[in-house]
């Protein structure tokens, strides 16, 4: 696992999740600062910087929580791979 700085990271515009409940953002940025980042964000190398691929929710909260670096999981995938990972992240999580 690697580390990157926050500002080397970009959204994927063709994320399936569109819209993002700011007050959990708020609590997620909170528990990030009390307990660090638990899971890595997992990014693709593009031209320049690195696009999210999976975590962004952890991406958003980290920057907001003023987080500099942030850990990441860097995987070499194409368009399919992204949206199929993408959809597996949300698809399969189960709220508590």
């Amino acid at each position: 696992m690697n580390e990157l700085p926050v500002r080397a990271i970009r959204p994927n515009p063709t994320q399936p999740r569109k819209r993002f409940n700011e007050k959990a953002l708020e609590e997620l940025a909170q528990s990030l600062v009390r307990h660090g980042m638990i899971q890595p964000i997992v990014v693709r190398p593009r031209d320049g910087y690195y696009e999210i691929i999976a975590g962004e929710r952890r991406y958003q909260a980290a920057s907001r929580a003023g987080f500099e670096r942030v850990p990441v999981l860097v995987i070499e995938a194409d368009e399919t791979r992204v949206m199929e990972l993408a959809l597996i992240e949300n698809i399969q999580r189960a709220d508590l």
